[in-house]
């Protein structure tokens, strides 16, 4: 009995080493990414959040998660239950927050989810999450994207995302408790829309011709208003002239990058190309 009674207490013992090891670790590893963060460091936050170890990288995955959202100024909840129906974070607007506007799953995973894998999820959360949080909207993160083709999903009320979205949470979060911080609409038919016109902007030159002085100087430039009047000629999308950013004036001949702002979180880099005429 002695025996038996010295093993457990020492099995006992080494768990809770361990235990207490992983979660200073993970206290370890959520303040380097509040730091990257600040720095918006985003290829070293992936690589870190790939890097963690198995143990702990769920967990560390859904309390950055909630921390950058918390930061483009929601109100989220780290679900602490192993059975959570597949709400991992709830996010609430400050403005009403015991109301649940979106129910997150955060998937840090060595590969890209599939869809057998997404069609689980959005069964958990229609049969159980959903009704408990009396919430419709449902979003995956998937550090690593997926493995197929996700457009058979845009019409639910669910939303996929990858990385590319948490560097919007990065580049928009703000942690000032006094700032107003815009709120993105993550509702998933505006989401698809835009990123659907983001990606036809980004995937063709737009070409403007002007008359030139001396050397390559133009007769005046090419303003917000000409770039947003292009846009609605050749593509039959309105776009605000305010919501295009010219870094620099362009009054020379060349090719540039400008960026759009489609959306709050979703912004398109349109390559435009200014020639003689």
């Amino acid at each position: 009995k002695e025996k038996v009674t010295f093993k457990l207490a020492r099995s006992t013992t080494v768990e809770g080493v361990t235990l207490k090891m992983r979660t200073e670790d993970k206290d370890n590893i959520l303040d380097k990414l509040r730091k990257m963060t600040y720095k918006r460091e985003s290829s070293l936050i992936k690589k870190t959040l790939n890097n963690i170890d198995k143990f702990i990288k769920g967990k560390i995955f859904e309390e950055y998660l909630a921390f950058l959202f918390e930061g483009n100024g929601f109100v989220a909840t780290v679900n602490g239950s192993s059975h959570d129906g597949g709400a991992d974070i709830l996010l609430s607007r400050k403005s009403n927050p015991n109301k649940i506007v979106w129910i997150v799953q955060a998937k840090n995973t060595s590969k890209p989810l599939g869809n057998s894998d997404i069609r689980e999820e959005l069964i958990k959360f229609e049969n159980e999450s959903s009704k408990k949080y009396s919430c419709k909207y449902f979003m995956i993160i998937s550090l690593n994207g997926y493995v197929e083709k996700i457009s058979i999903f845009n019409k639910t009320n669910m939303s996929l995302e990858n990385f590319e979205y948490i560097e919007e949470l990065i580049n928009n979060f703000c942690d000032d408790k006094e700032g107003q911080v815009l709120l993105p609409d993550l509702r998933p038919h505006n989401r698809y829309t835009y990123k659907e016109i983001k990606a036809i902007l980004e995937k063709v030159y737009i070409e403007f011709k002007h008359k030139v002085g001396e050397g390559s100087k133009l007769y005046g430039s090419v303003t917000e208003k000409d770039i947003a009047e292009k846009i609605k000629e050749k593509f039959n999308i309105e776009v605000n002239k305010k919501k295009i950013s010219i870094s620099d004036p362009i009054k020379n001949l060349g090719s540039y990058t400008v960026n759009v702002k489609l959306y709050e979180g979703v912004i398109a880099k349109l390559k435009i190309s200014v020639v003689g005429m």
